[in-house]
């Protein structure tokens, strides 16, 4: 679900960690397994 009634301007940090969350466990395959610390996410994205 995008956002679409924020304007134009930089995304704020909850929503690109919401997306980034959203994409990583959008796979079906991958639905059980870790998706990695909260400092390991920070240094991957």
């Amino acid at each position: 679900m995008a956002v679409d009634a924020l304007p134009d301007g930089p995304i704020p940090k909850h929503i690109q960690l919401r997306e980034i969350l959203r994409a990583a466990t959008s796979d079906p395959a991958a639905a059980h397994t870790s998706i990695g610390s909260e400092r390991e996410l920070m240094a991957r994205h």
